[in-house]
């Protein structure tokens, strides 16, 4: 029996999106298992339910690689990066004091006129200030204004 074409060509369409989806997510896959291979990281198959490791060298293996590390020595690496990331006491005054002088008027120089900064909410692309849109008000309750006027 034959089918009619659009049946068919829907049927290939199906067929090529298909594959073309698997393609894809066949070349992420290699290319998520090199960059493991890269940092070390043991690629894991599972072939039939069991487990399977691979080492660095190519052999797969059944004994997981990293069971002998310990989790304690990521954890003293994460306090080390973190004491070091933390400001000290001055550092993090000074950088309060700056933040809500930039929220504050600034002062122009030469002519002593007050200048008010948005805030950051506000803040558009290009540094361009947006009002923000009022919610309660809506555009049949303003009046317009006519050519006549």
């Amino acid at each position: 029996m034959k089918k009619p074409l659009r049946e068919y060509l829907a049927d290939l369409t199906e067929f090529v999106n298909v594959n073309r989806i698997l393609r894809i997510g066949r070349r992420a896959t290699k290319k998520a298992q090199e960059d493991n291979r890269r940092m070390g990281i043991p690629n894991v198959y599972s072939i039939n339910g069991q487990l399977y490791y691979e080492l660095p060298n190519g052999e797969l293996t059944t004994e997981d690689p990293m069971a002998g590390q310990t989790q304690e020595s990521e954890d003293t690496h994460s306090e080390n990066v973190s004491n070091e990331a933390k400001p000290s006491d001055e550092q993090s005054e000074s950088a309060s004091s700056i933040e809500t002088d930039a929220s504050s008027t600034e002062t122009t120089e030469g002519t002593g006129e007050t200048a008010i900064t948005p805030p950051k909410s506000h803040a558009g692309k290009n540094g361009a200030v947006m009002k923000p849109k009022s919610r309660t008000s809506s555009p049949s309750a303003k009046p317009t204004a006519t050519a006549d006027e």
